[in-house]
């Protein structure tokens, strides 16, 4: 046939005279089920299974299990066998080509009715032996593939002749097995190589029929021709062999396949007609592009599945073209692809990278072009290749990528003997990296409680063969001694489970995958795990020397050994903690075949142990000898015993002491419950053992034990790696003798002190002398790693030392590194002890000593003592009083924190605390503003005018305007004048800029009048100086008020202005001249909200801007309501506005922007009660504004105000004060009667608390950022996930969202909940609520979200868009614009998500930014490092991204890791291969890396001096403080960050 799938594809229209829907064809089969069908019928519709435009149908509509049901039944029904399937194929191919046998450059072809012919010739024959003999006859075929032995299988599954395929790898001894155990009675053979094995095996050959399948003329076994054979063919005609291939059960044994054995014998499976026929109709459904029109070109043995079904009856299902390769050989396989020009190729792993590696050969992948290598790929495989299947063997990620990016569709799959062969299989184009795809059609997975695969279905064997006939099934399943791992319905292969073992905690531990991460490596060429049973992982390692990226005849052993230490670091990373590697051993030999690999080449792991034990065991030795008391144990370290020169016996413990024999030196160690003595210290622990390595490597613990020093000797002091140890905890030495002869004058060190010095001067300090500080200051003054770390714990120890002063002065010392957090525990701690004590010495703090952290963790513990009160005990006022002089003098020696200090001292006296702390605070805030002026200065009297050398005083620069009263301006100028009212002024307002008389422009002082209000004028004071700048402040000036009232006035302004406790509210107060009766505060100018409402009025009455009303008003309500209830909670709930009106409120139009104001706090009344308060908010701000402009609408009022309280107050306090206000209503009935005129009821407000709790706090901020979202997404219905991006991130960067995650965690991902994912799937919803409750809870942090968007990810299929709006919620630092890509990967027992950034080159050529996904990605990067002549040594905890081009090809990366102190990273290596340089890679790089440790939360990026220029462009600046180069990348990210 000329056109055979075109032609025969008119078949279904026979049918269904059109060609049928899925529907049609259901429909068919179920009249067909209903009509009692014969067996043609039912034969002609089963015709359609094996065609591809049927099964596209039905796989198009996603019906193909229910389709299979269906066609499994009726084959069972109707009897359908191979020689039914051959038969009906011979009916409708009959000149079609079947099989092609290659012969040199030649084809031999034989067409579908002629391999039936002999089908049948080779079945009569057959027949005619089993008619003489006296029992069933069994047919065993041994034999390298060929067309003669085929049809010889071919015959006896369609005759029903028992036949068993002998595998020609057997060995001898299980030839004869299997011919035993099958009972063969005639053995067909072919070649000389299966003669040999059948010579040298004890087979009874007389007791067989034995027949050549070839030309007998070279045979050394006696055995009949084929000719023999075939000559007993009597003719059958058409009824008699149609009668012949239908005399069976569908269940009956059809054929046997024996799988090879290791060391147990081999196993006959046995397969049914049904097993053979349901696997061919599953697997075209699984690839239903396959059809009549394909060519195989086939090497892969007949006697395995998926040569035997996949391939030869495969191919003839289909009535497609089987091709016989000339030769397994890849030489041989290159000329037949150019000669058969092959659509479809199955093979094992290696001759698909051989396929790759000879397109290398041709042309170097990395350097040619997309089109020519696929031109290349194209050529060699021979123009035709559309599909290709990986079998039997793990094929790395990067090959079926190669093979799918140059246009053959390589599948992947996992297939057994016993299931027909496959059971899994990568669906075209839905290739996952090192999956082996999902389930064929018709068979059922499950996973074991273990992780085993277990499976069955109607191409299941169901039994083994053999005397008993033993099944393979258990409780209904087959059990595949295979672990996988299933994910999005894909399943990932991990082990066998026999080769998986237990570490001696019984930890599972899987070596295949280990191993598998070391099979691409440069310089490996086999790796093999050992670790069963014991402590610790270890690998052997035989290396590949001419793979290595290095000159190995150059590299010294260190090197080498560092290298291969790099690749294992990296493959650990990958690894959780029980299943990294500890040690590793180079072996100078490969694992062989004889003795140590299987067949298949799989490790015999308890052969290789055995040879190999001799390394393996020192890779278990310790490193230290273990001395036992008891039930305890002290391990002491080899080295230790070699620099002593003793040996092991020579050292004892007796449960007190260690000693040394010949050695007057000895060591007090006991144990006494959990306390440990160690020489001079006590220590605390409740372990059971001690290794004194470790206790070394944490200097900490033992420095100033002198008979420990003593003991280990000055090794002790050479140590330059430490590491903490987390079991044990030093008691605090209390028996130090004050008069020790070991004491020592230090003197000030100029230099850096060693851990010598450290052990003298920590002595020293266990003794009280004070010069034991020196060093240590010296260390602490400045950064010096691991020896100021070591220094800091050990003054950190002193927190419970005797000596409150001494306590003091380690503090003092410790404050560069101390966190503020830290320093106030260690101050309260120690005035705790003064106070219990009650010390004479003075309690007092060197301010000069501390920073800014310090500073604010004070006003901190301030504001929270004053919260609490009336619960905080009687010592801790004693404390405060010394904390308020702190407070005063830092102000004073640190100007630029002069208002906070200020607020703070004003907050206390206006507290309810005893009247000695208000006179403290008012002492201390009277010296703190005298400290202040006096740092100011005097003001200049007499300035110099630059241009012309003349004279000037202050009466030449002032300037009044005429509404200025004469009497103020005389009272104005002598302030000004005799003040330094502008100085101190400009200054506070103004970022702390000082100015004199002579940087004031001629005339650059104005003073305007602007008003009287509450019995103050107020003025404005506009200067100009000569450099252009312009500075605004007011005066006011009082005329009415006593003083006390002003004194007080100026409290509450203060007060309500900045603090570290919250945003200003009112204009900043400056200062408070009383002997001219003035003040300044800032001058900010801005309309009311009753003169903004009053210009807009005719809008809002007429109802033109509706919505825009609605929104600015609950913006309006919500900033005022903020700023009256801020007002009260401020006061200690003392007082509150007595006018809250639209008057006294300067508000920001846009709701986006902060800076409401009061304009008064004169009207002050004092608090009766919560209810008063905010029904006078409701009532006098909310109803009386919306009496007075009709047009405007709430959206909300009661559940805004409780918003407030709970920002305002926070929820702790908050919560209970809407208590309060809910108690009040509940025992005044007139209370309860006006909130019921207010529509408020008892239980709106139970439902609001409710819901507080469950979901949170709806933070303004929060509100109008996704309302705005909302009103945008209405307007602009059609926006695209970019749009909608863009408009996400500009909110979110313009209502300052991230400001909030401090307080409320759970702020972005309820933000994203509320617009962007507010209409998707509610499974999604729920993940994501449960997540923000979590959130809400601390439960989970912000960087968490990677690990919880893997579980959202894991456990629910979202779709593009809601993977889109995912990806921005974790990955703050993306832009809308970006181009990124979603990947899970694989960290050990865990995974995480993580992202690909794409970006272009300069020239538009497109890359790929990301981690690495697999531990060859870092060794080729290691490789590339070395190739650059740099030095990577990789460590457990480097980090990496790389770079790569479009197919995957490394370009580049960078690496480092993260410092002790979680902000700061070190900078180690970046690199860009040599052909990809001056494209600007490196800086996409470096954006990318800045912006993900960004996010991350890392402040600094440190670097050492290497590439400086480079380094330099990107905003590194050299830090004496870091020993290098450095960058602080959070600075200018509020302006610039995306969402």
């Amino acid at each position: 046939m000329n056109n055979p799938q075109s032609t025969h594809s008119q078949y279904p229209e026979s049918l269904f005279d059109t060609q049928p829907t899925a529907n049609d064809l259901f429909a068919k089969a179920s009249q067909i089920k209903d009509s009692n069908p014969n067996q043609k019928e039912l034969h002609d519709f089963l015709e359609l299974g094996h065609l591809s435009i049927v099964n596209k149908t039905i796989s198009e509509a996603n019906k193909i299990e229910e389709w299979f049901e269906i066609i499994h039944e009726l084959i069972l029904e109707s009897k359908l066998t191979v020689g039914h399937l051959i038969n009906q194929r011979a009916r409708y191919y009959g000149d079609k080509t079947c099989f092609q046998e290659i012969e040199g450059n030649q084809i031999r072809k034989f067409t579908y009715q002629e391999i039936w012919d002999q089908i049948i010739q080779i079945g009569q024959a057959l027949c005619a032996i089993e008619s003489i003999s006296d029992n069933n006859i069994t047919i065993g075929i041994f034999t390298e593939n060929s067309i003669r032995g085929a049809l010889l299988d071919l015959a006896c599954l369609s005759f029903h002749i028992t036949i068993v395929p002998i595998p020609v790898t057997t060995t001898p001894d299980h030839l004869a097995f299997i011919i035993d155990n099958s009972t063969i009675t005639q053995l067909f053979i072919g070649g000389s190589s299966v003669q040999i094995i059948l010579r040298e095996s004890k087979v009874e050959q007389k007791s067989l029929d034995i027949y050549h399948l070839e030309d007998p003329a070279e045979a050394i076994i006696f055995a009949k021709p084929w000719e023999s054979f075939i000559s007993q063919a009597v003719d059958f005609d058409d009824i008699n062999v149609l009668k012949r291939i239908n005399q069976c059960s569908m269940h009956d044994l059809a054929t046997v396949m024996y799988t090879s054995g290791t060391t147990d014998e081999p196993k006959g499976i046995v397969f049914t007609q049904e097993n053979i026929v349901t696997k061919r109709f599953a697997r075209a459904l699984a690839l239903p592009d396959f059809s009549c029109d394909d060519i195989f070109l086939c090497f892969l043995p007949l006697y395995h599945t998926f040569g035997r079904y996949f391939e030869l009856l495969g191919s003839i299902f289909w009535g497609a073209t089987y091709t016989f390769a000339e030769s397994p050989y890849f030489k041989s396989l290159l000329k037949d692809f150019c000669l058969i020009k092959p659509s479809i190729f199955i093979s094992v792993p290696k001759r698909w990278i051989q396929l790759m590696e000879h397109t290398d050969s041709i042309k170097p992948v990395s350097d040619g072009k997309d089109q020519e290598i696929k031109n290349i790929v194209n050529k060699i495989t021979g123009e035709n290749l559309k599909y290709g299947l990986s079998a039997a063997g793990y094929l790395d990620p990067d090959v079926f990528r190669f093979f799918q990016s140059n246009g053959i569709n390589l599948l992947s799959g996992y297939g057994m003997t016993e299931a027909t062969g496959g059971i899994t299989m990568t669906p075209i184009d839905e290739y996952q990296p090192d999956s082996v795809g999902v389930p064929l059609p018709g068979i059922q997975l499950t996973l074991a409680d273990d992780g085993e695969l277990l499976i069955n279905g109607p191409y299941v064997s169901s039994s083994y063969f053999g005397k008993n006939n033993g099944s393979t099934l258990v409780d209904g399943w087959f059990h595949t001694g295979d672990i996988f791992n299933e994910k999005y319905d894909h399943y990932y292969i991990i082990d066998r489970k026999k080769e998986i073992y237990k570490n001696s905690r019984g930890q599972t531990i899987s070596p295949q995958k280990i191993e598998n991460m070391f099979q691409d490596f440069d310089g490996i060429k086999s790796a093999f795990l050992v670790g069963d049973g014991l402590e610790f992982n270890t690998l052997l390692i035989y290396s590949e020397p001419d793979s290595l990226p290095m000159d190995i005849s150059n590299a010294s052993l260190i090197t080498i050994r560092e290298y291969y230490s790099s690749l294992v670091q990296s493959v650990n990373s990958f690894l959780a903690p029980f299943e990294r590697v500890i040690n590793f051993a180079i072996i100078k030999r490969d694992f062989n075949s004889d003795d140590e690999l299987t067949q298949k080449g799989t490790y015999k792991r308890k052969q290789i142990l055995k040879n190999f034990r001799e390394i393996i065991n020192p890779m278990y030795e310790k490193n230290h000898i273990t001395l036992s008391y008891k039930n305890y144990q002290i391990h002491i370290p080899n080295w230790l015993l070699r620099e002593k020169g003793v040996s092991r016996n020579d050292v004892k413990w007796n449960g007190s002491k260690i000693s040394i024999k010949n050695n007057k030196i000895s060591l007090k160690l006991s144990w006494e419950n959990s306390k440990l003595v160690i020489g001079d210290f006590i220590y605390h622990t409740l372990e059971d053992s001690l290794d004194l390595q470790e206790l070394l490597l944490s200097p900490e613990l033992w420095l100033g034990n002198s008979t420990f020093a003593k003991f280990i000797g000055k090794s002790a002091f050479q140590l330059t790696k430490f590491e903490p140890i987390k079991n044990l905890q030093l008691e605090f030495p209390t028996m130090i003798d004050h008069t020790d002869k070991e004491r020592e004058d230090i003197l000030d060190s100029v230099s850096l002190p060693d851990l010598g010095e450290l052990h003298k001067a920590t002595r020293q300090l266990y003794a009280g002398h004070l010069n034991g500080f020196i060093p240590f200051n010296y260390l602490l003054a400045s950064n010096h790693g691991d020896l100021t770390r070591i220094a800091f714990n050990i003054l950190l120890s002193f927190r419970n030392f005797t000596d409150p002063s001494f306590r003091m002065k380690a503090m003092e010392a410790m404050l560069p590194e101390l966190s503020g957090e830290l320093f106030f525990e260690l101050l309260s701690g120690t005035h705790q002890q003064y106070y219990e004590e009650k010390s004479k010495n003075g309690f007092t703090v060197n301010v000069e000593l501390l920073k800014d952290n310090h500073f604010e963790a004070i006003l901190s513990k301030l504001g929270q003592f004053r919260k609490d009160i009336k619960n905080i005990p009687k010592e801790q006022f004693s404390f405060i009083q010394i904390l308020l002089p702190i407070v005063a003098n830092y102000g004073i020696h640190h100007p630029t924190k002069y208002i906070w200090a200020r607020s703070e001292l004003y907050w206390w006296q206006i507290s309810d605390c005893p009247k000695r702390i208000i006179s403290y605070a008012q002492k201390a805030q009277y010296n703190l503003v005298n400290g202040f002026r006096s740092w100011i200065g005097p003001n200049q009297k007499l300035a110099i005018n630059r241009k012309n050398s003349t004279e000037y005083t202050w009466n030449d620069v002032i300037v009044f305007d005429e509404l200025v009263k004469p009497e103020l301006r005389e009272m104005l100028v002598s302030a000004l004048i005799n003040t330094a009212v502008i100085r101190e002024s400009i200054f506070l307002f103004y970022d702390h800029r000082l100015i004199e008389l002579d940087d004031i422009q001629p005339d650059g002082v104005w003073v305007t009048f602007l008003g009287k209000n509450h019995g103050k004028s107020v003025l404005r004071i506009l200067v100009q100086t000569k450099d252009d700048e312009a500075y605004n402040f007011a005066i006011n000036i009082n005329e009415e008020h006593e003083k006390r009232f002003m004194e007080e006035e100026i409290k509450w302004l203060v007060i309500m202005g900045s603090s570290i406790h919250g945003q200003k509210f009112v204009e900043e107060f400056g200062g408070y001249w009383p002997e001219y009766n003035l003040y300044t505060e800032e001058y900010i100018p801005g309309e009311t909200l009753h003169q903004y409402l009053e210009r807009n009025r005719s809008e809002i009455e007429e109802n033109l801007a509706p919505d825009r009303w609605q929104m600015r008003w609950l913006h309006f309500i919500w900033s005022g309501a903020a700023a009256y209830i801020n007002f009260w909670w401020r006061s200690d709930k003392k007082v509150r506005i007595g006018d809250p009106s639209p008057k006294n409120l300067i508000i920001p139009e846009h709701d986006y922007a902060s800076g409401t104001r009061l304009i008064s706090i004169s009207n002050r009344k004092n608090t009766t009660g919560i209810a008063n308060l905010l029904f006078s908010i409701y009532g006098e701000f909310i109803e009386d504004t919306e009496n007075h402009y009709p047009g405007l609408k709430r959206m909300a009022d009661w559940e805004l105000i409780f918003s407030v309280i709970l920002q305002v107050a926070k929820v702790k306090y908050g919560i209970p004060i809407i208590a309060q206000f809910k108690e009040e209503l509940n025992k005044d009935k007139t209370k309860l009667r006006k909130a019921k005129e207010y529509g408020l009821t008892i239980d709106r407000i139970d439902d609001f608390v409710d819901e507080v709790n469950n979901d949170g706090v709806l933070t303004k901020r929060m509100v109008f950022a996704a309302l705005r979202y909302e009103r945008w997404l209405d307007l602009n219905q059609n926006a695209t996930l970019q749009a909608r991006t863009t408009i996400l991130q500009e909110l979110y960067q313009d209502y300052n969202l991230g400001d909030l995650l401090l307080e409320y965690p759970e702020t972005r991902v309820r933000f994203f909940l509320m617009t962007c994912l507010k209409d998707s799937r509610q499974e999604l919803k729920d993940l994501l609520w449960e997540l923000l409750r979590d959130l809400r809870a601390r439960k989970v942090t912000e960087d968490d979200l990677q690990n919880k968007l893997h579980h959202i990810h894991e456990n629910l299929k979202v779709n593009d868009e809601e993977q889109h709006f995912l990806t921005h919620l974790v990955f703050k630092h993306l832009a809308a614009a970006d181009f990124i890509e979603l990947v899970t990967m694989d960290e050990g027992e865990r995974g995480r998500i993580d992202l690909v950034m794409l970006c272009e080159d300069n020239e538009g050529n497109g890359y790929r930014i990301r981690p690495p996904f697999h531990p060859k990605e870092i060794a080729r990067f290691h490789s590339l490092l070395i190739k650059s002549n740099l030095e990577p040594v990789f460590q457990g905890n480097h980090e990496f991204l790389l770079i790569f081009d479009m197919k995957d090809r490394l370009v580049g990366g960078v690496y480092w890791k993260e410092s002790e102190k979680t902000n700061i990273v070190h900078f180690e290596w970046i690199v860009i291969r040599s052909k990809y340089r001056n494209k600007h890679l490196s800086n996409r790089l470096m954006d990318e890396l800045m912006s993900r440790l960004r996010n991350k939360g890392v402040q600094y990026v440190i670097v050492g001096f290497f590439q400086e220029e480079f380094f330099y462009k990107h905003g590194f600046k050299i830090d004496k403080n870091f020993g290098g180069l450095v960058k602080d990348i959070q600075l200018g990210v509020q302006a610039t960050s995306p969402v």
